[in-house]
């Protein structure tokens, strides 16, 4: 046995489909290593602009993506997928630079801080969404549980390189110069991009060719038919408005929506009290800066491990709604424990379990659930999904949290809350993967 079928056994790929894993865990390395060089320091923004002010910083996130998001679109509607990614990554990263000069030369630092914050909420949601765009555009559903959680784990490995390197420099060299780091990381994405969508579409192009001279593609390896009908690096055409319209028209991009929301709702209130804690406890911005680094190096290795010895086995041997009920399970026990006894310990433990079950599980096992729908839906109706549904409904999160502590409302009477809502979220998340396994509810599920 050869070094490279050793590998893709280990990586539970075939030969052929090594070459594009690896590209892919590659691509997703630099994304999120760029990423979590700069979280850290939006965490510290977050701190230095106002506890009270998040949710109108979500707020102007959510009309930052509502802007953007039609603008996307009509983009999608005319670019081929390589180009339309390289300009997203591109003008991110000339951001990056904008940013640079503002720290290095301290233009209005309140500003600047409450800007930051709500750039990076919107460059994290786009660049990662369009990421997993294309992974949906080059892998089928079967393909997605073997292979998704083994892409993400050269997230992790990122997402831990990132906050490593930001502890490290951000003393010596302060936090202007992290934007450069972060911009080059940006940048050599743009490689990646080339190689898959060179190397995505001749594989995609051979099965199409197997399927039609055996009659039908190997389940395992092989693309959805209906993908194969798309030509994969031509603008995807529609209107601007596209994405919209078809999570309005599709019950089961609808789903998705709802389990979004339940997600960012949970989420949100459980960062809010955990952001209020650290600030209580640490007074200095750089010590601040350090200790987010710090749990995100742990979390993120967890999350790895996971990633490469757990998801994929739990994903086939259990099936899809395994991977989906997970995060809302935990988080049913999770807010149990602080509605019972809401400490500071059960705080940190519960925020550090949700972020490695989402990051490790539920993420991977969500990004499959797009993998039935046409090459439109995977970027349009996605991307607004994942951008502008989804900090709309952090900023809502935010307003209805802070609504209930003004009315007295502590940790523990939102944890109580918080219960039936992780509920309501299990139940949504069976629904959505009988939908997605069920081949007659797949068909009916397509805008």
């Amino acid at each position: 046995m050869t070094a490279g079928q050793t590998a893709a056994r280990a990586l539970r790929a075939t030969p052929e489909e090594l070459p594009l894993v690896a590209a892919a865990a590659g691509y997703f390395f630099l994304l999120l290593c760029g990423y979590y060089v700069l979280r850290p320091v939006r965490d510290e923004m977050a701190i230095q602009s106002g506890l009270a002010t998040l949710p109108s910083l979500m707020t102007a996130t959510f009309v930052s993506m509502l802007a953007l998001s039609p603008g996307f679109s009509a983009l999608a509607a005319r670019l081929p997928r390589a180009r339309l990614l390289a300009g997203v990554y591109c003008f991110f990263a000339a951001n990056l630079v904008v940013f640079f000069c503002a720290f290095h030369y301290g233009w209005a630092p309140s500003w600047v801080a409450r800007a930051f914050f709500v750039w990076l909420s919107v460059f994290n949601l786009f660049v990662v969404s369009v990421f997993w765009s294309l992974m949906t555009d080059l892998f089928s559903e079967r393909q997605a549980e073997r292979l998704f959680p083994v892409i993400s784990a050269g997230g992790s490995v990122g997402a831990v390189c990132g906050p490593t390197l930001t502890g490290t420099l951000v003393g010596p060299l302060g936090v202007a110069n992290l934007m450069l780091l972060s911009a080059a990381c940006l940048l050599a994405c743009l490689g990646c991009i080339r190689f898959l969508s060179r190397r995505g579409d001749a594989l995609l192009e051979r099965s199409r060719a197997a399927a039609e001279a055996d009659g039908a593609g190997d389940a395992a390896t092989a693309p959805h038919a209906e993908r194969t009908r798309d030509a994969p690096s031509a603008p995807l055409g529609g209107s601007a408005l596209g994405g919209i319209r078809m999570v309005l028209s599709s019950p089961y991009l609808l789903g998705i929506s709802v389990y979004i929301l339940m997600l960012t709702w949970t989420s949100v209130a459980l960062y809010l009290e955990a952001a209020g804690a650290i600030a209580s406890q640490t007074s200095s911005p750089v010590e601040r800066t350090r200790l987010f680094a710090r749990i995100d190096v742990i979390v993120n290795l967890f999350t790895f491990a996971c990633q490469m010895f757990v998801t994929s086995r739990v994903l086939e041997r259990l099936g899809l709604a395994a991977g989906l009920l997970f995060l809302p399970l935990l988080s049913v026990a999770g807010f149990g424990w602080l509605a019972v006894a809401p400490s500071l310990a059960a705080f940190v433990v519960f925020v550090a379990a949700r972020r490695i079950a989402e990051y490790a599980v539920s993420r991977p096992a969500r990004e499959a659930l797009f993998t039935i729908l046409d090459r439109e839906a995977k970027y349009k109706a996605k991307n607004f999904i994942d951008t502008a549904l989804t900090r709309g409904g952090e900023a809502a999160s935010g307003w209805t949290v802070n609504a209930a502590r003004a009315l007295g409302a502590g940790a523990a009477q939102l944890a109580v809350v918080a219960v039936p809502v992780a509920l309501v979220w299990s139940a949504v998340s069976l629904y959505l993967a009988r939908r997605c396994a069920a081949p007659a509810a797949s068909a009916a599920s397509r805008p």
